[in-house]
């Protein structure tokens, strides 16, 4: 009696690998002829998909000014059988999901960004976004590569001059200590931004420039405003300007103020958002 189905186990038959294969079945009647069908191609495909990515400019500066206003994922995909799908992700400094982009059988060659959300929501300067792509192919095999997105310090129009925001120049809690120790990640992170900012700041010579410094009022008293945000948002921006004067920018043009939880970018109650309050502004103007 012929079966209906019959499975192969493919690479796991000795001396097959990967590769395409062809399947012959041989059978004779009660009778005495014989018969031979030999099947379509069988793809032997134990292997994911080779993937590599490249990402430029490093850092990008989605700031409308012409410059390095996006930035390219630039993918290169071979695999020996076909796609079946991919998807790009890219999250916010905190792991939340940010943008994604994706499609079913070919890949694209590359993947352009503005730095804009799903959401509308645009990318914050000089922060890290973690992104990650998944590629599978038609059998199941699936390949992830993961890494991060810079984006530089952003110059936007404020009122009648520039505004410059900032959440990853960090201090230790409830200190205006500012942390510039190399030997610490969050020193070597703060001295990069500030170097950074330093040569963006060149650019406009002409310019006073305000120091900002922000904070996330948990209570939403006017208690902890006054008593305890204020001034530390204060100090905190005064240990900022002296760190730009020690830098070479003019005192002259650099003064400092503290301004508590009263200008949140986001409600201070959105836990996972509020980071983005605890930041030093930069306001520039004639």
């Amino acid at each position: 009696m012929l079966p209906e189905r019959i499975e192969w186990p493919g690479q796991e038959t000795p001396g097959i690998e990967d590769g395409d294969y062809r399947v012959r079945l041989t059978g004779r009647y009660r009778h005495g002829p014989e018969l031979e069908i030999t099947s379509p191609v069988v793809t032997v495909d134990t292997a994911a998909p080779d993937v590599v990515v490249g990402v430029s400019p490093q850092p990008f500066s989605p700031d409308g000014d012409g410059r390095n206003d996006t930035v390219t994922f630039e993918l290169a995909v071979e695999d020996s059988s076909a796609i079946e799908y991919w998807i790009l992700e890219v999250f916010d400094p905190t792991g939340e999901f940010f943008y994604d982009v994706g499609g079913r059988r070919n890949v694209p060659d590359r993947v352009v960004w503005d730095g804009t959300a799903r959401n509308g929501e645009r990318v914050i300067s000089a922060e890290q976004y973690p992104w990650r792509l998944e590629v599978a192919d038609e059998l199941g095999n699936i390949t992830v590569v993961e890494d991060h997105v810079l984006v530089d310090v952003l110059v936007e129009p404020f009122e009648d001059g520039y505004r410059i925001q900032i959440p990853s120049i960090t201090f230790p809690g409830n200190s205006a200590d500012l942390i510039l120790d190399p030997g610490d990640p969050r020193g070597r992170q703060n001295r990069q931004v500030l170097d950074r900012l330093v040569e963006i700041l060149g650019r406009f010579p002409e310019y006073s420039i305000m120091v900002e410094g922000h904070a996330v009022n948990v209570s939403g008293t006017e208690r902890e405003e006054q008593q305890e945000l204020v001034p530390l948002s204060r100090r905190r921006a005064e240990a900022v300007r002296a760190a730009l004067i020690e830098r070479g920018v003019a005192a002259r043009l650099l003064s400092a103020q503290g301004r508590g939880g009263r200008a949140p970018l986001v409600p201070h109650d959105d836990e996972s958002n509020r980071w983005k309050n605890r930041r030093v502004d930069f306001i520039l103007q004639r």
